[in-house]
């Protein structure tokens, strides 16, 4: 992407990607030849702001040996033949009027929250109460219009998820994951200590992933 052409319309120079890494590449017009004339220069913005351009400009000088661009905030001049860049020193004064600070108090309130969503809701067996998970914790209430009430006293970092009655109602099992790993719990509806069902925690595996 952004191909740029010397004067003398023997060099092409052009920005590329591989991995991470954005590069600029030249082109011998005459031969075919390429190699690559710059690596880790300004990171391209093909997956944010390709619409205000992709790589910052640059341009050749009139006798077509060095290109000029920038990168890191710096002005270079890069040697097209060596691949040498040298930084252009460029100093400048600005006098920039900042407009007043718009600034605003906004109350927060930080001892009841509103939850604007329930995941996994599963009625109970006789269809009197319903399990869910709500901000990543286990929750039950009485139908239709009960005051749900949390189950557990996990620690933050543990989700539960995916609650499932027992078809007796006495018990409901779910999921509960941590980075460490991942387990089946079951807990009466009245709250208590949950009994752990699974001997060996599970671990999320990439399918696509290849060890070294």
């Amino acid at each position: 992407f952004k191909p740029v052409l010397s004067p003398d319309g023997k060099w092409l120079v052009y920005g590329t990607r591989q991995d991470s890494v954005t590069s600029l590449r030249v082109r011998d017009l005459e031969s075919g030849d390429e190699r690559t004339l710059a690596e880790n220069v300004q990171r391209d913005d093909m997956e944010s702001r390709f619409t205000r351009d992709l790589l910052p400009n640059m341009s050749f000088t009139p006798d077509s040996r060095a290109l000029v661009t920038t990168w890191n905030g710096k002005l270079m001049r890069v040697d097209v033949t060596t691949g040498r860049a040298a930084e252009i020193p460029f100093t400048a004064d600005v006098d920039l009027a900042l407009g007043p600070l718009s600034k605003f108090d906004y109350p927060i309130n930080d001892s009841t929250l509103t939850v604007a969503q329930i995941r996994g809701a599963r009625p109970s067996p006789d269809g009197r109460r319903l399990a869910f998970t709500a901000l990543d914790k286990l929750w039950v209430m009485d139908l239709p219009n009960g005051a749900p009430r949390r189950l557990t006293r996990s620690p933050h970092e543990t989700g539960e998820h995916s609650p499932v009655w027992s078809p007796d109602g006495r018990y409901i099992t779910y999921v509960t994951w941590t980075e460490q790993g991942g387990d089946i719990h079951r807990i009466a509806p009245a709250g208590g200590a949950p009994e752990r069902l699974t001997r060996q925690s599970a671990f999320y595996t990439d399918v696509n992933y290849t060890p070294n």
